[in-house]
């Protein structure tokens, strides 16, 4: 598993070097939740000169011995970056997704509006390193009441 992570994470930095007219960014995130494991990526297209994306996410989180929920969650969302200067990039994005989760016997599907807040430290414009803070609420279910909150470390590339 290391492995192909690592393998994944170099060869999108080989890829974005080729690439530096591009405004889409990639950004892999990993985090612990309760002793299980979150992992999941995003996808965001900007505009020359903007301050606002768009694009989707997917997060995966694994359960550990019942002490923790399985997530999957994907969906899709809007990107604004409140600064975005020659170090840190920090941004707000809010959005619409579907979390499946299962605890023990039960399983439960969710939609409702999702947000993410990030504060990243840039080594160039190819590159940023820091924290994503991941929050997804419920609509629907009376079953699953609150939200999923994950924060996980986030590393972002441009393609």
């Amino acid at each position: 598993m290391k492995f192909l992570a690592l393998t994944l994470v170099f060869s999108m930095m080989a890829f974005s070097a080729q690439a530096q007219d591009s405004n889409s960014y990639v950004q892999g995130v990993m985090g612990f939740e309760s002793g299980g494991v979150n992992i999941g990526f995003d996808y965001e297209s900007r505009a020359v000169g903007s301050t606002a994306g768009y694009g989707g996410y997917f997060l995966f989180s694994s359960e550990k011995d019942g002490a923790s929920a399985q997530v999957m969650s994907f969906g899709a969302m809007s990107k604004i970056h409140l600064l975005d200067d020659s170090k840190f990039d920090i941004s707000v994005a809010p959005g619409f997704g579907i979390s499946m989760i299962e605890m023990g016997p039960n399983d439960e599907t969710i939609l409702g509006p999702v947000v993410k807040f990030g504060l990243l430290y840039k080594f160039s414009d190819q590159m940023a390193f820091g924290g994503e803070m991941f929050k997804a609420y419920n609509w629907l279910s009376d079953d699953f009441g609150g939200t999923l909150d994950y924060f996980n470390l986030a590393l972002r590339l441009r393609l």
